[in-house]
């Protein structure tokens, strides 16, 4: 394989919810390593539809959503899946992990790839009578791409799949794909599984395909179905030679990828086929540029029914194998129960971080072993081991089935620098430089580390989850690359602090005293001032400033939460909206009638009223909800507004100063006093001089098309 070229793709970022209160691959490494379960949670209760089946492994909370962050309006959020807000964050949390800004600039393309193949929420919304284009768009599968495009502002492909269980992995070839085809320079792949509704769960129990003891034993006599599970996952994918020209950090490299269907090999529509299922493996390894037998260690698809295990393993033992060695196997299915159209995506992390950290992790749950387990072929992994030696690079591969017959697999390896290296070594700095400095001691070099978040109350979240990584942190990241990684490969939001430091010691105290650190021990003025810009809001070209590190993990923008279902709107808008009256403005205060319906109005459309001189977009307001806006405001008002007046006026303020001349202009209305002095030192002070103009000259426009067409008239 050539792993120089363009047909290696590197898996830089990885996302997850999962659960268990796993969030984050490092939490989910620590459950692997040390051979635990995800137990059911009966204390997670959902909004609707009350209480599911007592073995689901549930996420917590998936009602929370910082609707915020995004500019995305309560209303707005409250009608998103839940499985489209997960996304969001956990490919934000990807993003992060990886170092990569949520918005990568015009010159790289992102391509969106997501596999999902539930719509509950749909059924809770139609249950709340939300029959309006919102409702509909909130819940719509192919918003589940599409939002997270929009919001990255790519223009790369952008797309929902459904393969049923292998989704996720269908969703990963295609990034494969787009990636080597130059479509995009990064790739999201991701997938969403959330349990939202009990009629699925009714079906499969209904066909004895769920566990009675809700566990997921692959490979065991005692196989009896599975458990359902939740999942939202997505994986930051680039060109190795792009991953290796930006110093990113790599946990491991998709090598080949292949899908086929069991058409043809199947006697019925929902039997696996064990010949589709070798015929998909040796394809992804053709595409990988290796023989099947180089594959060390296969994630097998691992259900734990009886009839799936017996033709997987069946399939297993089918292909040729290192010599002297047997095909060793597992299923994360039996630390997490199935999660169906994420399962494929969920087994392809697990076998990064097994790769990254050079160990094969155990499998629960074998005892006693199948007789359809060939022990002469197969060896199915029960404790935590190194990775088996070889003569080449290590390949693992990831399997993944649909139950309608779509079956994907991908070939993994490793960084052979980073194997040979160790595991905790994924990477040099930028300036080739290796080896630990300012642990714990304060005469080395100053560092400057910016902190930014998007309130007041995120960056003082941030802060404390940095304290609590450096406290927490057996091994912590070094305080150069911590440094690097804060200025170089994070987003720079609009609330900022800086923190000087020459150690992690020196760090902490900063972080903990809340202040900036060694500012008052002989910093350069260069320092300061660099640091007085940075938090007036001015970018910075922190490459340039920074002394080059490497990219480690660092805590994530925190969210802050807020509790996002849909509820039956038909007469009862959301609490703290008015609906606006029609009555008349004759025997009242003209401007302040008219600020009363703008206001009654957008807290209708949008849940809230946000600041009346900021642009309602930055409120969450969307072309279709500015449609809803106009209806509402010319039903109440009384006035004509264009389809397009949310942009002419972008403000609650310019809003109501529109509302306020097309009601001036009107035969029979009481005329306004037309004070330009006043008006354009108004227009001014709120929205600058370039808007103020751009704005009259649009109606000084409308006014000389109105007069042409009366004279025409």
């Amino acid at each position: 394989m050539n792993t120089d070229g363009d047909r290696s793709i590197a898996i830089v970022g990885i996302g997850c919810r999962l659960p268990g209160g796993i969030h984050g691959p490092e939490a989910l490494w620590r459950l692997l390593a040390e051979g635990r379960e995800a137990p059911p949670d009966e204390s997670v209760t959902r909004p609707w539809p009350g209480r599911l089946d007592p073995h689901d492994r549930l996420i917590e909370d998936v009602d929370a959503f910082d609707a915020g962050f995004f500019g995305i309006a309560p209303r707005e959020a409250d009608c998103m899946d839940p499985q489209h807000r997960l996304l969001l964050e956990v490919a934000y949390e990807a993003l992060q992990d990886g170092g990569l800004p949520l918005v990568l600039g015009p010159h790289v393309s992102t391509g969106v790839f997501v596999g999902t193949s539930t719509e509950d929420y749909a059924r809770v919304v139609a249950s709340a009578n939300r029959n309006d284009l919102l409702g509909w768009v909130g819940a719509a599968r192919a918003s589940a791409a599409a939002r997270l495009s929009h919001h990255l502002r790519s223009s790369g492909p952008s797309l929902v799949l459904d393969t049923d269980r292998s989704s996720s992995l269908t969703a990963v070839h295609l990034a494969v794909r787009s990636l080597r085809e130059g479509e995009c320079d990064l790739a999201l792949a991701g997938a969403s599984n959330l349990i939202l509704a009990a009629h699925t769960g009714t079906a499969f129990g209904a066909a004895g395909l769920l566990a009675p003891d809700g566990r997921c034993r692959f490979g065991s006599a005692a196989a009896s179905g599975f458990a359902r599970a939740e999942a939202v996952v997505v994986v930051a994918l680039k060109r190795l030679r792009d991953a290796r020209a930006a110093n990113d950090r790599i946990y491991a490299i998709i090598a080949g990828s292949a899908v086929n269907h069991d058409a043809g090999r199947s006697d019925d529509f929902l039997t696996p086929s064990a010949q589709a299922q070798c015929a998909v493996i040796r394809r992804a390894c053709a595409d990988a540029g290796i023989g099947v037998h180089e594959l060390r260690y296969i994630e097998a698809h691992g259900t734990g029914t009886p009839v799936g295990d017996r033709v997987e393993l069946s399939a297993l033992a089918a292909l040729p194998r290192y010599p002297a060695a047997l095909r060793l196997t597992g299923s994360v299915k039996s630390n997490l129960g199935h999660t169906e159209a994420a399962a494929g995506l969920v087994g392809l992390v697990k076998t990064a971080l097994m790769l990254d950290h050079r160990r094969l992790v155990p499998t629960l749950h074998t005892r006693p072993i199948s007789s359809a387990v060939d022990p002469e072929a197969i060896e199915l992994v029960a404790d935590i081991r190194p990775w088996p030696d070889s003569d080449g690079p290590p390949y693992a591969g990831v399997s993944s089935f649909g139950l309608m017959g779509t079956n994907g697999h991908v070939v993994l390896t490793a960084l052979s620098t980073g194997w040979l290296a160790g595991p905790e070594n994924h990477g040099r700095s930028a300036d080739g430089q290796e080896g630990r400095q300012g642990a714990g001691h304060e005469d080395g070099p100053a560092h400057l580390i910016p902190l930014s978040a998007r309130t007041p109350e995120a960056l003082r979240a941030l802060r404390s989850a940095y304290v609590h990584m450096l406290k927490a942190a057996d091994d912590p990241p070094e305080l150069r690359d911590i440094a690097w990684t804060a200025a170089c490969r994070r987003d720079h939001h609009p609330f900022r602090t800086v923190l000087t430091a020459r150690s992690l010691d020196e760090l902490l105290a900063a972080l903990t005293r809340d202040d900036r650190g060694g500012e008052d021990n002989g910093d350069a003025e260069a320092l300061v001032e660099l640091t007085r810009r940075y938090e007036a809001g001015e970018n910075i070209d922190w490459v340039a400033a920074q002394r080059p590190g490497r990219t480690v993990r660092l805590p994530a923008h925190p969210w802050l939460h807020g509790r996002h279902w849909v509820t039956d709107e038909q007469g009862s808008p959301r609490a703290g909206a008015c609906p606006p009256t029609a009555s008349s403005a004759d025997d009242q205060d003209p401007e302040a009638w008219t600020r009363a319906q703008v206001t009654a109005a957008v807290a209708q459309v949008l849940g809230h009223v946000p600041d009346a001189s900021l642009p309602l977009s930055d409120g969450g307001i969307t072309s279709l909800m500015g449609l809803e806006l106009r209806q509402i405001l010319m039903e109440s008002t009384g006035v004509e507004l264009d389809t397009t007046f949310v942009y002419e006026h972008p403000t609650i303020d310019a809003v109501c100063r529109h509302i306020l001349g097309r009601r001036a202009r009107q035969p029979g209305t009481p005329q306004l006093d037309d004070d330009l002095d006043t008006a354009l030192a108004m227009l001014q002070q709120h929205l600058g001089p370039d808007e103020c103009e751009r704005l009259l000259h649009a109606e000084l426009r409308e006014l000389t098309e109105e007069r042409t067409h009366e004279e025409n008239v």
